[in-house]
């Protein structure tokens, strides 16, 4: 249930037992539904063809000089929703790789970790795990990464 976007501890501690209950009286009652047991992870596909825009390329020419997501958010009068947005555009379409830029080695393992927990899609309870910790763009840009690693490494 925590894999169900949306969900986070809060709303799975306070509806968790509620649900799976529900659920489970339904298949008592409808057995002859198959149930799959193991779901299948989601299908990341690769998004190569994706092309990095001239605002895109602004942000990146500024982080390539050291800016922060603020700074840049600041200079540019964006947010830093959108500046992070175009970090992950860029992820994706293989233009910018500086992980080490964003995370640092214990971040990153406490973040894979989350997502491991919760998986990819389930940015709410990643968020409600690391106690707000990390922001949502910085969350979409670890799984960015963390997708384009296993888009290089072949294991799509």
């Amino acid at each position: 249930m925590r894999r169900v976007p949306g969900v986070g501890e809060r709303k799975y501690e306070e509806y968790g037992e509620i649900f799976l209950k529900a659920i489970g009286d339904y298949l008592k009652a409808n057995p002859h539904l198959v149930v799959n047991p193991k779901p299948r992870p989601p299908t990341i596909s690769p998004r190569s063809t994706l092309t990095v825009n001239d605002t895109t390329g602004e942000t990146l020419r500024l982080l390539e000089q050291g800016r922060s997501v603020d700074e840049i958010a600041q200079m540019r009068d964006l947010t830093p929703g959108t500046i992070y947005q175009h970090i992950v555009t860029a992820i994706e379409s293989g233009r910018f790789h500086n992980a080490n830029q964003f995370f640092d080695v214990a971040a990153r393992e406490e973040l894979k970790g989350s997502f491991e927990k919760f998986g990819p899609g389930n940015l709410t309870g990643i968020f409600e795990s690391l106690s707000e910790r990390y922001s949502y763009g910085q969350l979409r840009v670890f799984r960015a990464f963390a997708q384009r690693q296993i888009l290089s490494s072949g294991l799509a």
